[in-house]
């Protein structure tokens, strides 16, 4: 934030603050958009968001602070589809990708996954940007994003979802 004149202090409140309304916002659109398109589509635009952030660092002539100030709009607009999509639903979809007599263990797995990865991001990120630069962390973000978003297209896909509803019937019918 100081490269863009911004106190500290006063842009980390100002980022919690849109934080906290992106995260209210979500109550009134999940909705009408529906879980799945909504994970989708933010996934999509968390995933071009990273990879705007890691453009602007090819961007030759930007002063500092102009690239700071992208920086910071690029992860504003990370922050906003994160909390209108993978992060109110990551909970509630995680239980529909696995069928059903793996969905406990399965929705563990991608609990301690998921907690890993921030762990190991919000421990490495620092030397990571030391020793390769910004740009290519983000670079990297995107890239794991366009993973994501390709196996998650294919895990939340009607196809998909019907195998799981067949597994599950076949499980119920097992069971009687």
């Amino acid at each position: 934030f100081a490269a863009v004149g911004v106190p500290a202090l006063k842009g980390n409140v100002g980022f919690a603050a849109w934080n906290a309304l992106c995260a209210t916002l979500a109550l009134f659109v999940v909705e009408r958009v529906g879980r799945k398109p909504l994970f989708l589509s933010c996934l999509a635009a968390m995933t071009a968001s990273c990879a705007g952030i890691a453009l602007t660092s090819l961007i030759p002539g930007l002063s500092d602070a102009t690239r700071q100030g992208l920086v910071i709009a690029g992860l504003a607009c990370f922050v906003l589809t994160f909390q209108l999509g993978p992060g109110p639903l990551f909970f509630i979809l995680a239980t529909e990708i696995f069928p059903p007599a793996l969905r406990e263990v399965g929705c563990g797995l991608t609990n301690v996954l998921q907690f890993a990865l921030n762990f190991g991001i919000n421990l490495g990120y620092p030397s990571a940007v030391a020793a390769v630069g910004q740009g290519v962390v983000f670079a990297g973000f995107a890239g794991f994003g366009v993973g994501s978003l390709a196996a998650l297209q294919a895990m939340l896909s009607p196809s998909s979802a019907s195998a799981h509803g067949k597994a599950h019937d076949e499980a119920a019918a097992d069971s009687d």
